[in-house]
């Protein structure tokens, strides 16, 4: 309803890895504690955090809110992870 339309076309998950906590990531800080130091959740709760994203994805999909649902920047892996708890599959795009 905030968007004043009937449906959006199509739907991306944008990026299949975390938020940053800051944008001023130092170099040396991720050298030494690798590259999820700065990330807001961990990896291991990454997995979950897509499969709920691309849940409510799902519903929005069936309940006629979007058209198509995809993903953007995704690895074969990320792919195979989620399709194990997709219910629709497969993504309409995969940018």
């Amino acid at each position: 309803s905030r968007l004043d339309v009937e449906y959006i076309d199509l739907w991306l998950m944008h990026w299949p890895g975390p938020a940053w906590k800051t944008m001023h990531r130092k170099k040396e800080v991720m050298e030494k504690e690798g590259p999820w130091a700065y990330a807001s959740i961990s990896q291991d709760d990454m997995v979950s955090v897509r499969a709920e994203t691309w849940r409510a994805m799902e519903d929005a999909l069936r309940e006629g809110k979007v058209r198509s649902i995809g993903v953007s920047n995704f690895t074969v892996q990320h792919l195979e992870t989620l399709k194990q708890s997709a219910t629709i599959w497969p993504p309409a795009v995969n940018q």
